[in-house]
This record gives C-alpha cells, structure tokens and sequence, in this order.
C-alpha cells in the first residue's frame, strides 16, 4: 500500500482514538471464489457525547493483465445522538474514483458527491446507518440509512439471524450474525459475489 494511504489511515485512526473514550476493533477478510483477497477494518470509538463508526478495507484484483488496488474508507458521526457527518470514498490505484459527503453545520445538512454535485438530503434523522451493520444486528429493524446512497434502503429479515439490505441499483447484502455479532457479509452482484469473513 502507498505510504500516502498508510499515512492518511493511520492520522484519521490516530485522530478518532484520541478523542475518544472507549474504541472496539473488528476484522474480516475479503473472499472472492474461495481466495483472500482483500482485508475489512471496523472500528466504532465513543465519547461521552459521541459515536464514530469507521470502516477501512483494501482489496487487490486483476482485470486481464492490469493489476487494480481499491481502497475505501466510510465513516459516520453522531454527536448526541444526531447524525452529524458522513463520507463515503473509494480510491482505485490511488485516485479518488468516488466519493460522498453529507455535513451539518448546526442547522443545515449539506450534501456532495465527487467532483462537485448537490445532492438532494433524504430526511437524515438517522438512528441506524448500514455501516452499523457491523457492530450490531439490526434486530426489529426495516430500514436502513445507506452512507453511500444516502438514502434509506429496504432491510428484511430472511432466516434466523440473516438479513438482506436491499440497494436503490437493485443489488443487495445479506448479513449474518452468530451472537449478536457480524459473522459474514455476502455482497451479491451480477458479475461476481464478494464475502467478508470476521477473521477475529
């Protein structure tokens, strides 16, 4: 990985652990047909006042004979309970290929995908952000606020501890839990499926 990305992951997980009270770790690997291929860090921290859920992943693939490098980085911010902030970006051989922004400066939410597009605000009095999926199951919960649509997406409950979030493209994540805990995620797209593991 670029020492920029070591260097850019490492203050923003510097930044979030020093404000905060108390912080929670989560890993999972990325499998592709039966191959790692990529690794997933979780990491919610809290204050008094607030939450920060923050998600890390870097996967590697081949398309023909190019080798391809995507980096993510999702974070949601709640400060007394209100969602503050959010931002969705993915990196591929480290250019910004996408990214969305959605900010409150006290009275007003503003929103922007890259490179400059007003986006319009879906009522963001959020209470469970799809990145919360992976620190709690989402029991008794139909609805869920997708980070990167920003927007609230379709959530149903399929089997015992499983659930499908439904995306606004017709795509969509299943989500298993054993324990209360996020065990795997398969996200199913048409020309491959994805699974993430928790690898602790």
């Amino acid at each position: 990985m670029p020492k920029f990305i070591f260097a850019f992951f490492g203050l923003l997980i510097l930044s979030v652990w020093y404000h905060s009270s108390s912080a929670q770790e989560l890993y999972y690997t990325v499998d592709m047909r039966g191959k790692e291929i990529g690794k997933i860090k979780a990491i919610i921290t809290q204050t008094p006042n607030s939450k920060t859920f923050t998600v890390l992943s870097e996967v590697n693939f081949k398309v023909l004979w190019k080798k391809y490098q995507r980096i993510s980085n999702n974070y949601v911010v709640y400060e007394n309970d209100n969602l503050v902030e959010i931002f969705a970006g993915v990196y591929i051989n480290n250019d910004l290929e996408d990214s969305v922004t959605l900010t409150h400066d006290g009275e007003t939410y503003y929103s922007y995908r890259h490179p400059d597009e007003s986006l319009p605000i879906t009522d963001p009095s959020v209470n469970f952000a799809s990145i919360e999926l992976y620190f709690s199951e989402p029991v008794g919960i139909e609805k869920i606020y997708s980070e990167q649509h920003l927007t609230y997406c379709p959530l149903e409950k399929y089997d015992s501890h499983k659930y499908k979030l439904l995306l606004p493209n017709g795509d969509f994540n299943t989500y298993t839990y054993e324990d209360s805990q996020l065990v795997e995620v398969v996200v199913d797209r048409t020309w491959f499926d994805l699974k993430f593991i928790k690898a602790n």
